[in-house]
């Protein structure tokens, strides 16, 4: 190859080059430029329109700054979005005196030059937001202690019960709650392949929930006792646990709700509870 041949193949090298570079900036600059177009609904926790919620928009343009836009919904929950431009769209939805779902959907994306699938606008479709009216609330006794949201529990690793008084966040001999653990030695628990964790409540017991509002505790079908063992190559294998439930105890009874946190390497758990001490399954916060 002549020097003259070699010039011109290296010219035709970086002007293919800085076309694949132009063209990539084109492709990458024109995913900020698409047209969005939004349309929402806003339902209450019966699917009641709710009229006058708040709805922040939030988006970044292609120069990386964040820019916002406000809807409020009409008397049908509705509301609507369009006329920018982007390649993702955040929709938060709010309104004074009712909680918001963490379960709708936030984010929406227009375009994306991955492949992973974009949102399609649907006026006749509208995305639903669901938020749920705030009650009146109730004075709950709970787990918290100064800025500690929640209650720290030591036990012996050899199995050896303590028990819980909830009420006073007390740890020792007397209480509803008994936490027992079988747990090897702090310093060997990254080589070990099995663990216990129990919880007992023998005159009352657990029903586990997955609500977002658990505001009403059941009022039967408590279990006095809940046990985890965990075996290392068996299919429930973990190292840490977390668990959430209504609990009821006492007489006269009383009811509450507690998430119990672990792991094996803990010294014991940690428990976040409220409990009604009138005896009223409602467990809403004022």
């Amino acid at each position: 190859m002549s020097d003259a041949d070699f010039e011109a193949y290296g010219r035709r090298a970086i002007a293919e080059q800085q076309a694949r570079q132009k063209e990539g900036w084109e492709r990458w600059k024109a995913q900020w430029d698409t047209p969005i177009e939004f349309y929402g609904k806003v339902v209450d926790e019966i699917e009641v329109s709710v009229r006058d919620a708040a709805i922040d928009f939030s988006r970044v343009d292609v120069h990386g700054v964040a820019q916002h836009s406000s809807a409020i919904s009409d008397g049908s929950g509705l509301f609507s979005l369009t006329g920018v431009r982007g390649k993702d769209l955040s929709v938060e939805v709010t309104k004074q005196g009712y909680y918001t779902s963490r379960r709708n959907q936030t984010m929406f994306l227009y375009t994306d030059i991955s492949g992973r699938g974009t949102f399609t606008p649907d006026a006749s479709n509208p995305v639903i937001f669901q938020l749920r009216k705030k009650g009146p609330g109730t004075d709950l006794v709970t787990s918290q202690y100064g800025v500690r949201p929640n209650l720290g529990i030591r036990a012996p690793r050899d199995g050896t019960p303590v028990r819980v008084d909830l009420l006073s966040r007390k740890v020792g001999d007397a209480g509803p709650l008994e936490i027992s653990q079988v747990k090897p030695d702090y310093a060997h628990w990254q080589q070990a392949t099995e663990w216990t964790f129990r919880m007992a409540i023998p005159d009352g017991g657990f029903v586990e929930y997955d609500e977002e509002f658990p505001f009403q505790a059941p009022e039967a079908g408590y279990q006095p006792a809940i046990q985890f063992h965990f075996k290392s190559g068996e299919t429930n294998w973990t190292t840490t646990l977390q668990k959430q439930y209504y609990i009821a105890f006492g007489q006269p009874r009383r009811y509450g709700r507690l998430v119990a946190e672990t792991a094996i390497e803990m010294e014991g758990a940690r428990l976040t509870y409220v409990i009604n001490p009138d005896g009223s399954r409602y467990l809403e916060p004022r």
